[in-house]
């Protein structure tokens, strides 16, 4: 992002808010406030776009989760009996 755009499309509070800050970091506090707020306002994400399908390639194991003898087994019974040691 170019220092000047920004700098240029600052709001009134937020310039207000650097300026009025009294110390060095409260002044880089607001002013990444105001990069936080300008970049939310562009980069909108919708929650259309994170949906993740999880379950349409999970088969259930015939001997159950944790049963099947496979790499990840010791995970699955780590979460059915979490006061056994690994």
């Amino acid at each position: 992002m170019d220092r000047r755009k920004f700098l240029n499309n600052l709001s009134v509070t937020a310039i207000a808010s650097i300026a009025g800050a009294t110390t060095l970091s409260a002044k880089a506090d607001a002013l990444q406030d105001a990069l936080e707020a300008s970049l939310e306002e562009k980069f909108r994400i919708k929650p259309s776009h994170c949906y993740i399908d999880t379950g349409r390639h999970f088969k259930q194991p015939k001997e159950g989760l944790g049963f099947e003898g496979n790499e990840p087994a010791h995970m699955w019974r780590s979460v059915i009996w979490p006061n056994n040691l690994l």
